[in-house]
């Protein structure tokens, strides 16, 4: 089974490696450290 990729951009909005790791990701949206940028594909911005 293969795992979403979930795309990160940094503050300025510069894209960073794309990661796999949803916890992290989860923990991050629920600190307000990141936002949702876009649904498809699933992008978060720090």
């Amino acid at each position: 089974m293969s795992e979403a990729l979930t795309y990160v951009l940094d503050v300025d909005g510069n894209p960073l490696m794309p990661t796999r790791h949803c916890k992290k990701v989860c923990r991050l949206l629920k600190a307000k450290k990141a936002e949702v940028v876009k649904r498809t594909p699933f992008t978060i911005q720090l």
